[in-house]
């Protein structure tokens, strides 16, 4: 009866108490209003915000935001770019532009914001740098030239064009690399001969230029780009996988068994290079005198109809500390379904391909078409796929994007699954039933489509880019030319 009586005292003193002398959040100083803030979402942030000029200073807190990015954004494995600046050098403005656009392109898909700037040859290859360029080569059946946009100036609603240069031949192929001291752009030409030549863009006074920094007759099929490597497919007339040294000249071939097929993907890592041919995956260890050695050899369980391997960026949403390290992952498209395998590394000469994601395509009126064209977004996080019609008369083909979430419960058979974040069949995207080409940016949340016909667009699939975003990126190297 005692503590019933207590407790009873206690309403009516708390009642009594804040009849009297109401609670007044904006008395409880800033220290103790972060630790309630912190408790919140972002949405619920930027309401809070609203109330009132000291709420709105307290709600701008850079300790805040950082600590939403962290919680919100990095743990939870929403694309954000892999080229942004330490957090230490972002403003507070910066740390919630870049939390917000994360969780927006994570959790509420919106209608693209499309912009059509089509080209007078056909769009041959196409890579977004940094959320803040783009490449784009156009080619003729005897030559290309090579454009250089902002992908955050406009003039008259177009991207800005930045520099040009004309190119030997179509370009069919081709990989970009942001280094320590320059842009690296290696293009790949297949007629009138083979050939691979390597590029830089290179200040001059006031405006920008490319230069040439090196040459390879007989190379194609650009497979990747690492540092001082090229990574091809093709050597002569052979489908033989090879490095080239684009500083030094020298080329290097795997010395992989004779197998039928071409190489379909290649990825160099510190130490070793990984080559899909068929459906089998190579992985050789590139030795210090620029021999390389087969290490293993992995039969991968799946038809690989096409294939990409993430870039280096953030951990797999199924990354878990105590297993190995995950060193890369395969996304393989096919007639059947999508598929995402994890490789990692168990010690220094042996490694294992663990599949991850598998969703098979169900035939239908309304997914009739197999996917084609996977692209990896840079956090490893995101993926993308066209649906393409199986004849010219099927259906309108349309763009998927999707994200890799760990499964709920126990473990399964495999370990994530996709969650479509978007589809686009929007009337203004370039026809993807004519050659498309495309690069696709998850953590800046721009998409570039191009095809045979010339039409080029730049898609953002979180509305319009916010104009202090850019802010929040490493800069692009660009010596001066001398």
């Amino acid at each position: 009866m005692g503590s019933i009586l207590t407790k009873r005292t206690r309403v009516e003193m708390i009642t009594t108490k804040s009849t009297k002398a109401p609670l007044d959040l904006l008395r409880l100083g800033d220290d103790l209003l972060l630790q309630i803030l912190i408790l919140l979402s972002a949405k619920d942030i930027v309401a809070v915000r609203e109330t009132c000029k000291y709420l709105s200073c307290v709600s701008s807190s850079r300790y805040l935001w950082h600590h939403l990015l962290r919680r919100d954004v990095v743990k939870q494995y929403a694309p954000i770019p892999s080229y942004r600046k330490p957090n230490l050098e972002l403003s507070s403005q910066q740390l919630e532009l870049l939390t917000r656009r994360a969780l927006r392109l994570d959790s509420s898909p919106q209608e693209p914001t499309i912009v059509r700037f089509d080209q007078t040859r056909s769009i041959t290859w196409i890579r977004l740098v940094h959320g803040q360029w783009m490449l784009v080569a156009s080619s003729s059946p005897k030559e290309s030239t090579l454009s250089l946009y902002s992908s955050t100036s406009f003039q008259d609603g177009k991207p800005e064009l930045l520099a040009s240069t004309q190119l030997p031949g179509p370009v069919s192929s081709g990989e970009v690399e942001v280094q320590e001291d320059q842009l690296v752009v290696a293009l790949c030409f297949q007629s009138p001969e083979r050939m691979v030549t390597v590029l830089s863009v290179r200040q001059c006074e006031n405006s920008l230029s490319f230069l040439e920094l090196s040459r390879f007759a007989g190379l194609s099929h650009i497979r990747c780009l690492r540092k001082d490597l090229i990574g091809c497919g093709v050597q002569g007339e052979i489908n033989a996988p090879c490095v080239a040294n684009w500083r030094t000249g020298e080329v290097v071939t795997f010395s992989a068994p004779e197998v039928d097929g071409r190489c379909l993907a290649m990825t160099l890592r510190d130490g070793i290079c990984a080559v899909v041919i068929g459906e089998t995956l190579y992985i050789h260890s590139l030795l210090a005198d620029g021999r390389t050695e087969l290490a293993q050899t992995i039969y991968l369980s799946h038809v690989v109809g096409n294939v990409v391997i993430s870039g280096e960026s953030e951990s797999s949403p199924v990354s878990d500390a105590a297993t190995a390290p995950e060193r890369f992952q395969l996304f393989i498209t096919n007639k059947t379904g999508i598929y995402v395998y994890s490789v990692r590394q168990q010690d220094s000469t042996t490694f294992s391909a663990d599949l991850i994601v598998e969703e098979e395509t169900k035939p239908g009126a309304s997914q009739s078409a197999r996917p084609s064209y996977p692209l990896f977004g840079g956090s490893t996080s995101r993926v993308s796929w066209i649906y393409a019609p199986t004849s010219f008369f099927d259906r309108q083909p349309h763009l998927v994007t999707a994200k890799i979430q760990r499964k709920d419960g126990e473990a399964k058979t495999c370990a994530a699954e996709l969650s479509v974040v978007s589809e686009c069949k929007d009337s203004k995207l370039p026809a993807l039933y004519t050659l498309p080409v495309m690069h696709y940016d998850d953590g800046a949340g721009l998409m570039a489509i191009g095809n045979a016909c010339g039409q080029l667009a730049l898609c953002s699939f979180g509305g319009s880019m916010p104009s202090g975003l850019a802010g929040c990126f490493r800069d692009v190297p660009v010596p001066r030319m001398v």
